[in-house]
């Protein structure tokens, strides 16, 4: 599979200050490409009431608890409105808010995290014992919340449960359920296992494009193997050099095992 180029900024949140208020939108896969330092750093010079705007499947799940933690900490009041969709760590964020509105059509996700690994079995061991540890840390977060049972919690990540405004409203995940809102297309949905057909019907699935979803897979799976972000983003952007060198030689030995992976 060639790498796609990368010609086109794409920030997945947007920060709107008001005179009472700062409407804050995430409407996109988070840590695409900016990271969550960037968000942090304007977060702290907001002195109002923050309305956030959530329509996101997910993304980094450091930079998705860092965002979580500050909003959490943060001295104003949080208003959070599930506009559409707060799935996997995007459901995290949610958790941030004094009030967690959603969307009568509005839909929430949680999940065990995951990710890719590579090397022999004790460096796949450590990998393991991180997403064990960093399953812990979400579990906890869920529990504060909504006051369910650790087990109650383990088994609806363990089935990667969506849950409909009623339902997130029922289980602690919502305080309160508000009016539909017209939302746009949120990114490719097709590495989960069990999206409900509402929520394809509602996201369009099928109609992802497809070369801004082929680079997100790369780097991110090459941020899973050990690249960091900097040098991940610079093969997505370069490609594969005609060369013999070792790093390209491993970058495509990566390549051809995730012609099908999905973000």
């Amino acid at each position: 599979m060639p790498i796609p180029t990368n010609n086109k900024k794409h920030d997945w949140y947007s920060i709107d200050n008001k005179e009472t208020s700062t409407d804050i939108f995430i409407y996109d896969v988070v840590g695409w490409e900016t990271t969550a330092k960037d968000f942090v750093r304007e977060l702290r010079t907001i002195k109002n009431e923050i309305n956030l705007h959530l329509n996101t499947p997910g993304g980094d799940v450091f930079d998705g608890n860092s965002i979580y933690n500050e909003l959490k900490s943060h001295p104003s009041k949080v208003n959070v409105y599930i506009d559409g969709l707060a799935a996997s760590i995007g459901s995290i964020i949610a958790m941030s808010g004094d009030t967690i509105n959603i969307a009568k059509n509005g839909f929430m996700m949680i999940h065990n995290p995951f990710t890719m690994a590579m090397g022999n079995a004790e460096e796949i061991r450590k990998t393991a014992n991180m997403l064990d540890k960093v399953r812990d840390s979400l579990v906890q977060t869920y529990i504060d919340k909504t006051g369910q049972s650790k087990e109650q919690i383990v088994d609806w990540m363990d089935q990667e449960t969506w849950f409909d405004s009623n339902e997130a409203l029922a289980a602690g995940f919502a305080t309160n359920i508000v009016e539909d809102k017209e939302i746009e297309d949120v990114a490719d949905l097709r590495i989960y296992n069990h999206v409900p057909k509402e929520v394809q019907d509602l996201y369009q699935v099928s109609n992802v494009n497809n070369e801004e979803v082929n680079r997100r897979n790369v780097e991110r799976t090459l941020r899973d193997a050990g690249y960091s972000r900097k040098v991940a983003r610079e093969i997505v952007k370069s490609g594969i050099k005609d060369s013999d060198s070792q790093r390209d030689a491993d970058v495509q030995k990566i390549i051809d095992r995730i012609d099908n992976i999905k973000i």
